[in-house]
């Protein structure tokens, strides 16, 4: 019998992925010598509950809510799934991963984050004022799901 509840599955399994990331973004740098100057990593993390999400998208609040949270490309891309609250809850569990990346909420409006495309390359877009506080960022990101989380991780550094 496993000791571990599905949320601390989730979360240890959350820790491996993010350890094996920084790991290979690690080993990709070039092996010089630096400087005071470092390369310099940052980390975003969030757990969403997909029932949470659900219960939203079957409130009279769902309209207001995927307006504020979606671009108009994820909203379309969502609705036509048949399990549209497993992908809202991971492009939402991304978005504030990524506000966690860049240390805050100021400057950045949810919907001004779209992460388009399924499968296994999802492309990232900034647009408006958001676009201003992730410029100068390489972000690697990854969005997963277990039953009744969705969890994503978000990887940056800062190129200038």
């Amino acid at each position: 019998m496993n000791r571990w509840s599905p949320p601390l599955m989730v979360l240890k399994l959350l820790h491996q992925m993010a350890f094996q990331r920084i790991t290979r973004a690690l080993k990709q740098t070039k092996k010089r010598r630096m400087s005071h100057r470092r390369s310099k990593f940052e980390i975003g993390v969030d757990i969403v509950s997909i029932d949470r999400i659900r219960e939203i998208l079957n409130s009279k609040y769902k309209k207001r809510f995927l307006a504020r949270c979606f671009s108009r490309g994820e909203r379309i891309e969502g609705s036509r799934l048949k399990r549209s609250a497993e992908y809202f809850a991971g492009r939402y569990a991304l978005k504030e991963a990524l506000i966690k990346l860049v240390s805050g909420r100021k400057g950045i409006r949810l919907s001004e984050i779209s992460c388009t495309g399924r499968g296994k390359r999802p492309r990232l877009e900034f647009s408006g004022k958001t676009s201003m506080r992730f410029r100068g960022f390489e972000i690697s990101f990854s969005i997963s799901h277990d039953r009744d989380y969705a969890i994503a991780v978000a990887i940056g550094r800062r190129t200038r």
